[in-house]
């Protein structure tokens, strides 16, 4: 491990950086002549994500469904404007994910024929649960701990801006909750078909992958801490 929490020279560290930028946009205030801007914003941010480096296009998607929910509470609480909360968030199109070597390289591991599906997946929940990531901590603790905080900060956001606003500003931080076991399910997926056999139970890159992901859920708990702190004095 190295040791640095977070050091590379690969392009981690700059999407790291707009997801983190692109998922505080999100926290910016949501008066309805700013919902353009903070839309254009984030169609950049999004783009530069998306063609920085392949996985971007996992936190764009991350983005994307943030903004689309936070438009669609905003459409529930003004029934006039459903229709403009789901126009703005509403995504291009999801290219189709091919499944098929996945598939494969389970059936063949669920029969015998070949256990390497078996194999990666043995090598991804210890690494999971044991491997020292940030802190000391595992990669799952690490995630259970930003979990905990974000349950938290929903509580004192609602306690400081009352029910509808305070859920409202908690939601990014929340979606990443979700957002954290759909994104170890893309990253296994990564293992078992992007990467070489030997690369994939290495466990390569698992740092740089990693942190990227905790790097944006980091700086939006941040600036929901923030957010709280102004909304109580």
């Amino acid at each position: 491990a190295p040791d640095t929490p977070y050091t590379t020279a690969y392009m981690d560290a700059p999407v790291g950086a707009l997801f983190a930028a692109a998922l505080c946009v999100i926290l910016l205030p949501c008066a309805a002549n700013s919902r353009v801007q903070r839309g254009l914003a984030l169609a950049l941010l999004c783009g530069a994500l998306t063609t920085v480096k392949e996985i971007g296009t996992v936190f764009a998607l991350c983005v994307v469904g943030i903004w689309f929910l936070q438009c669609l509470l905003d459409a529930l609480r003004d029934k006039g404007g459903i229709l403009r909360g789901f126009l703005l968030p509403f995504m291009k199109s999801l290219e189709k994910t091919p499944l098929g070597y996945f598939l494969q390289c389970w059936q063949e591991a669920r029969t015998g024929f070949d256990r390497y599906f078996y194999d990666v997946w043995d090598r991804y929940y210890a690494r999971l649960r044991s491997y020292p990531l940030l802190f000391g901590a595992s990669t799952f603790k690490v995630g259970c701990l930003c979990a905990a905080a974000a349950v938290l900060l929903l509580i004192v956001l609602i306690w400081a801006m009352g029910w509808w606003q305070g859920l409202r500003t908690a939601l990014p931080g929340l979606c990443m909750v979700l957002y954290w076991p759909l994104y170890q399910g893309v990253l296994f997926y990564v293992y078992i078909c992007g990467m070489s056999p030997y690369e994939a139970l290495e466990m390569a890159s698992w740092e740089r992958y990693f942190c990227c992901f905790f790097l944006g859920w980091f700086s939006v708990l941040e600036g929901e801490a923030l957010l709280a702190g102004f909304a109580a004095a």
